[in-house]
């Protein structure tokens, strides 16, 4: 008798935690996130073809990814904040936060070690493939 109790009262404590949160509208719509993960994966991936002579590694490219829109998220309570927010801010918010999330291990170790080199030692001219396996 007890143990039904227990059942019911975890059952109404679920269905109530779970009506609520359906009733909240999410501050970021997933097509948003996705188009924003899709974007930052195409303009990484032509980057490194360009830069590197490769595609991004999915993997990697995806974590970056991942990891800039975390970020962008946090610095943004919504979206409308977001799409209000001047493109050559935006920019620079995206190109600091990529740098934040290699240096982080976004990219893999190597990648962060070639940042952190890089940034180390900004008189190297180019940073290439060759010098980040």
């Amino acid at each position: 008798m007890a143990l039904n109790k227990i059942i019911i009262s975890l059952f109404v404590l679920l269905v109530t935690g779970s009506t609520t949160f359906a009733s909240e509208k999410p501050k970021w719509s997933s097509q948003t996130v996705y188009m924003m993960m899709t974007q930052c994966y195409q303009i990484m991936n032509q980057s490194f073809i360009v830069n590197f002579g490769v595609p991004v590694i999915p993997q990697l490219g995806l974590n970056q990814c991942a990891c800039v829109n975390d970020k962008i998220h946090m610095k943004f309570d919504t979206e409308n904040i977001y799409a209000m927010t001047p493109p050559d801010q935006i920019t620079k918010t995206i190109n600091g936060f990529s740098e934040e999330c290699i240096l982080e291990g976004a990219m893999g170790e190597e990648a962060r070690k070639a940042l952190f080199d890089a940034l180390q030692n900004p008189d190297q001219q180019n940073l290439t493939w060759d010098k980040i396996k």
